[in-house]
């Protein structure tokens, strides 16, 4: 039988099972096992001081899913009546990354810095598939002063950052890439959109509602408040359609301003150059399928 030596050798205790029936204190480092074989089993809770540091956690929960499984949840009640005036801020998760030097790499050798990221894979039949989801729910009669399912805050502080020559700057940015195919069954309402508001709220609201806000500060300076920029083949670059509502305008411009509209140059469609009734040029507009010309004239 080899020599197994159990107990206190040189200030260190090696045994083979040890049973804790009361408190365990550690003051000093804590190694636990082999990261692939070797598990640790908690069936009570884990209270992490405030000001614990975890180095690193992976999570590689068992693949038989069921309708409760979450690897990590995080949940608590706020008590709002405890707060006595001081800004409290809560959160469930927070992610704070700093970049603390840099390099003038090119592009695509600079490396990514992503505060949250999530990777799900479809493969098969699903009820709803999302990459990120946040959900905020009125409980109860509320006094708020921002009310939102997703907040992104971009802040351009007061230097100068240079785009790379396909470069953008976005509050929330989404591509749609793929070659694949997309049906939809029978004569379903099946859209594909870079941007959905599914707009679901029955009540004549005493504030204005819409589907899309921008408001431009006083004192902020903004080209275009919507733009369509085409390399591709596009359609309708804004298409309203009534199905079974009563929508009332289709454009409302409300307030002064300079120009209702803005036309290419004459002589680029759709303004074609008129020498009829002293009209300057003329914009071609289809009406249901026949072609139909609105005459323009100088402005003198």
């Amino acid at each position: 039988m080899a020599n197994r030596r159990f107990g206190w050798h040189s200030g260190a205790l090696t045994c083979n099972d040890i049973t804790v029936e009361n408190d365990l204190t550690i003051e000093g480092d804590m190694s636990f096992g082999d990261v692939i074989t070797d598990e640790l089993t908690v069936t009570g809770y884990i209270a992490f001081s405030s000001d614990a540091r975890v180095k690193a956690v992976e999570i590689n929960p068992t693949t038989t899913a069921d309708s409760s499984m979450t690897p990590i949840k995080i949940w608590y009640n706020y008590l709002g009546a405890t707060n006595t005036g001081a800004d409290i801020d809560l959160f469930s998760l927070r992610s704070a990354i700093t970049q603390t030097s840099s390099n003038a790499e090119a592009l695509g050798s600079r490396g990514y810095v992503q505060g949250i990221r999530s990777d799900v894979t479809m493969n098969g039949y699903l009820d709803t598939c999302y990459g990120l989801y946040a959900k905020a729910t009125v409980a109860g009669a509320s006094s708020v002063n921002g009310f939102y399912g997703v907040t992104s805050v971009v802040n351009l502080g007061s230097y100068v950052v240079s785009l790379d020559e396909t470069g953008f700057i976005a509050g929330i940015m989404t591509s749609i890439s793929g070659s694949g195919n997309v049906t939809c069954a029978g004569t379903g309402y099946g859209k594909v959109a870079g941007v959905y508001v599914a707009w679901q709220d029955t009540n004549a609201l005493t504030v204005d509602s819409c589907g899309f806000h921008l408001g431009v500060h006083s004192g902020s300076l903004l080209d275009s408040g919507y733009r369509v920029n085409t390399s591709g083949t596009l359609t309708t670059a804004f298409h309203s359609m009534n199905t079974s509502g009563t929508p009332t305008n289709a454009l409302k411009i409300e307030g002064a301003h300079t120009y209702a509209f803005a036309f290419p140059a004459i002589g680029t469609a759709p303004i074609t150059a008129s020498g009829g009734a002293a009209a300057s040029a003329y914009v071609r507009c289809m009406v249901d399928t026949t072609a139909y010309k609105i005459l323009l004239y100088a402005d003198s």
